[in-house]
């Protein structure tokens, strides 16, 4: 119910002066996110699981990561991705 309180407000605004492709492109980018932040608003819950879900998959990938420091480890011999 906020976001229509907010869309209510924002139809009572006056028009926007400059480049007609500039406001178009204005108007549907902030369209887009004022709906991302309805969406958001509405499913707190289930945005909040994703977000940490993905943090814990980060953390687990960059864990099992192994970083290689021998220059010789790391050169590839034979065929590559070039010589296809």
């Amino acid at each position: 119910m906020a976001c229509d309180l907010v869309n209510f407000l924002v139809g009572l605004q006056g028009r926007a002066a400059g480049s007609r492709h500039a406001l178009w492109i204005r108007w549907h980018l902030q369209w887009r996110l004022f709906r991302l932040g309805c969406f958001i608003q509405t499913h707190a819950g289930k945005v909040l699981f994703l977000g940490l879900l993905l943090l814990s998959m980060c953390c687990v990938g960059l864990k099992k990561a192994a970083l290689e420091t021998s220059v010789e480890r790391l050169w590839v011999e034979g065929k590559g991705l070039h010589s296809v």
